[in-house]
Parts: C-alpha cells; structure tokens; sequence
C-alpha cells in the first residue's frame, strides 16, 4: 500500500491561524454584545440650552451651566438642587472643578468667575481683553478663554484673548500670582507639569514651558505653523501631544528635551484628539466622521469607530472602556465599548445633546440638550 505524505500546507495552516490567532489575543476584541444603558433618568429642566455638564471629583455633585447666566449644582445621590449661581453674564461656556471640588470655575463671555461650594460664594472674578492683541485672531475664531487648575488645586491659569498674556492665580482669595508674557497671539491650550511648570500652545504656532515662578519660559517645540493647536500630557511615556485642527499628523514631543519622538499620521484631516486617562490609547476624530482608537506608544490602529457626524466633542470614561462622542448635526450621544462590542446611540425624541459629562467611577454618563433638559444615563450590569 502506497504511504501518503502529509502536505506540507497541512502544516503551514494550523501554524498560521495559531499565530494569528496569539496576535489578535493582545487587541481589543472586534465584536460582541453592545454597550447597554438603563432608561435615562429626567434630572431636571434648566431655562435654556446645557453647554456644559460636570461632575466633582468625588462624584457628589452636578454642575451645569448654559445660555442664561446661571450655574446649578445638583446633589448627585438624589438630584436635588442644592444652589442656583447667578454670573451675571450670559452664557456659561465651560465650567470646571478643582482637585478638591470646594472650587468651580466658570467661563462666560466677560472671563472666569471662581465660586466656593455649597455655599456658592463668588471667591474671584477674572476678566479677559475680548480684543486679541496686534495680528492675533478675532474672538469668533479663538473660542472662549482657557482656563486650567494645577493638579494640586492651589492655582488656575488663565489664558484668553488677553493680548496673549496668561495671568496664574493662587492662594485662598485666588490672588494674581504672575502674568506670564512670551506669545503674541491669543492661547489656545496649556498642560500643567506634576513639577509645577506651565506648557501653553497659541496661535501664533509655539508651545512654550514657563517657571510660573519666575515668568521665564523656553520653547518646548520648533515653531509649527499659526492655527489653533492643541496640546495634551501622555505620562506614560512621558511626552507632549499637539495637534492643529485640520492637520493630519499628531506631534508626540519628549516632555523633558522637547526633542520629536515621532508623528502620528492620519490619512485624514483632524478635528481633534483625546488621550484615555491612563494615556495608553489615543482618539483621533477625522472630518470624514471617523475616530481611530491608536494604542499608545505603538501608535496602532486597532479601531475605526464611526459617528453620526464631524466630531464635536468625546469624552472617556473614568476606565478608559467607554468612549462618549457627539456629532455635528446628531442630535444623540454615541458611546462605544472601546474593547468589545457595537455603539449604543443616546437619545430623546424631540431633544438635541449639546453637552456630556461621566461619573468619576464610569457608571453613569449625564448629557444637556439644547432645550434645558439634563439626563442620567446607567451603565446595565
């Protein structure tokens, strides 16, 4: 009887699958069952649009500000109002706690009001130049002021269309602490540093590093061009990211010799991007109504999600697990399980979501419609 030999690709495949297999293992899973919410919860009705949501660090309250010029914090185990702050000055733009949630700052069209809490007293109010300095970019294209706490709570930057000038506030009564002066045209993003120093991005193309203690500062990248770039601190590798709106290249710097550890590419312009908590996962959103999940430091792609519009906006759970988007002309809020399973769209009939904040512990997500109704949505167990 004739002996068959085994064909060599009897052999090959088994080991091919096998390997592809061990590779697939260290990714994300592509598939399974979607992210689930309970019904949401009607946490109040505010009188007027919700541009901004926001959680404490300790998760207790809800602050939300919108288009008339009051703030409204919500006790978060029972979302009872707990105090209405009027700013005088409508509307609210962005609101922001500190480390320690005793704090809450407030951007409205005049600057930042800083309000101590529960008791909702107005602890310091910054005003901005609403006028950019000589050459920079009018209000319309600059955006409302920046403002930013330092890890420790003990200060709050403050950048806008201040001739270019970022004025540091510290202490109890939030007194002026320094201005710092380098850019000549307005800032559009800032880092602080664990150390204590300040990185701030301008129009005017630099990312510099300041010694808010003596003003000094140093380039902490080449010039890279006027636009409005974005900066964001990937402390697992220790490194700097900017990226420019439009661009289609993420710049990873080394934080301590600003020298160019490598260049993200997308084969699409940029709207925007987002570091996961723990920096070992990037988002980038496209104008093709795509975010690309990129492992960090590999920079792979292992996810292409895909929203219901040019991103506006997206925000990450606490764990880095969940990705909460909203799209241009979408009237919903999409979220995605990052590591396994289909989007799950967020969503009231007759409401449009403007605004989203999650719960430090990731289990709840809270979204504002432009008619002033605010929504608790519950991750299903």
């Amino acid at each position: 009887m004739e002996t068959v030999r085994p064909s060599p690709i009897s052999f090959i495949v088994p080991v091919l699958v096998s390997l592809s297999v061990a590779a697939c293992s260290s990714f994300p899973r592509v598939s399974g069952a979607p992210v689930a919410f309970r019904p949401p919860v009607e946490i109040a009705t505010y009188p007027g649009a919700v541009t901004r949501v926001s959680f404490s660090p300790d998760g207790r309250r809800l602050a939300a500000g919108g288009s008339d010029n009051t703030v409204r914090v919500y006790r978060a185990e029972t979302w009872d109002e707990e105090r209405t702050i009027g700013t005088g000055s409508p509307p609210v733009r962005d609101v922001g706690w500190n480390p320690a949630g005793d704090r809450l700052a407030v951007v409205t069209n005049e600057g930042l009001h800083v309000y101590g809490i529960p008791s909702g007293r107005e602890i310091r109010s910054m005003g901005v130049n609403l006028h950019a300095g000589a050459g920079g970019p009018t209000a319309s294209v600059a955006g409302p002021p920046e403002f930013l706490w330092s890890p420790g709570g003990d200060r709050v930057a403050l950048g806008g269309f201040d001739n270019a000038v970022v004025r540091v506030y510290s202490g109890a009564a939030l007194e002026e602490e320094i201005a710092l002066k380098g850019h000549y045209k307005a800032v559009t993003s800032m880092a602080w540093d664990p150390e204590g120093r300040l990185s701030t991005a301008s129009w005017d193309g630099t990312v510099r590093r300041w010694e808010v203690e003596t003003g000094k500062w140093e380039f902490l990248t080449p010039n890279l061009g006027q636009g409005s770039i974005r900066i964001a601190r990937l402390d697992s590798i220790g490194a700097l990211a900017t990226m420019a709106y439009g661009d289609t290249a993420v710049l990873v710097w080394d934080i301590r010799g600003g020298k160019l550890k490598g260049k993200v590419m997308s084969p699409i312009p940029l709207v925007l991007f987002r570091p996961s908590p723990d920096s070992r996962m990037m988002a980038l959103a496209d104008t093709e109504r795509s975010i690309r999940i990129r492992g960090i430091p590999g920079w792979d792609t292992f996810r292409v999600l895909t929203a219901g519009g040019t991103v506006e906006e997206c925000r990450w759970s606490p764990d880095g697990r969940h990705l909460a988007g909203r799209a241009a002309g979408d009237a919903a809020v999409t979220v995605w399980d990052v590591t396994a399973g289909a989007p799950v769209r967020l969503r009231v009939r007759d409401e449009e979501m403007i605004s989203m904040d999650w719960s430090p512990d990731g289990r709840r997500l809270v979204t504002g419609s432009r008619t002033g109704k605010i929504f608790g949505w519950t991750l299903a167990p």
